[in-house]
C-alpha cells in the first residue's frame, strides 16, 4: 500500500479564446494523460491533447505547466508517528536503594 500518492496536474486552456477548459492529470512523466472538463467529475484517458477542442469556440487546447502534487493517506500519518522518538525527557533509570550497614 502506498501511503503517499504522487501525481502531476496541469490546467488546460483554449489557445483561441483563452478560457480554462479543464484539468489534465498524469501519474508521472511518460504516463497516460487523463483529462477532466470543467463541471465534470469523471477523468477521461486522452491519447493526444491536439484532439481536444474548446467547448465554447472550438479552438485547440494547450496544457499549462505541470505541477507536482502529493496526497497523504491516513496510513502515511500512522507510519510517521510510529517512526518518531517519544517526546519529552527520558525517564530516570530505576535504582534499588542500598542498605546502610
Amino acid at each position: 500500500m502506498a501511503a503517499i500518492i504522487t501525481y502531476q496536474l496541469a490546467d488546460v486552456s483554449c489557445m483561441l479564446c483563452g478560457r480554462l477548459c479543464g484539468v489534465a492529470r498524469r501519474d508521472g512523466p511518460g504516463a497516460p494523460l487523463s483529462f477532466r472538463p470543467l463541471g465534470a467529475s469523471d477523468w477521461q484517458v486522452v491519447r493526444s491533447v491536439s484532439r481536444l477542442r474548446c467547448p465554447s469556440c472550438g479552438g485547440s487546447l494547450i496544457l499549462n505547466e505541470f505541477e507536482d502534487r502529493r496526497e497523504f493517506t491516513a496510513e502515511a500519518f500512522l507510519e510517521e508517528e510510529s517512526q518518531q522518538p517519544r517526546r519529552g525527557r527520558p525517564p530516570r533509570p530505576f535504582r534499588v536503594p542500598t542498605r546502610a550497614a
